[in-house]
């Protein structure tokens, strides 16, 4: 039998892992996945900076 040993990561809104399913790809190619927990999509990496995202520490300009 063939095992497959997928890791998704964490989601960052709620911090959960076992709900994470993946959502396709953006249009840089990168992929993104979806939290059944808080609804939420989400990537790991970004190429386009404005599109992280901020914490509420730093300041708006």
């Amino acid at each position: 039998m063939l095992e497959t040993n997928k890791t998704y990561p964490i989601c960052p809104n709620c911090n959960k892992g076992a709900n994470v399913r993946k959502h396709g790809k953006a249009r840089s190619g990168l992929p993104r996945y979806f939290c059944n927990h808080c609804q939420k999509a989400f990537q790991n990496q970004y190429i386009y900076l404005a599109y992280h995202r901020q914490s509420t520490d730093t300041p708006v300009r």
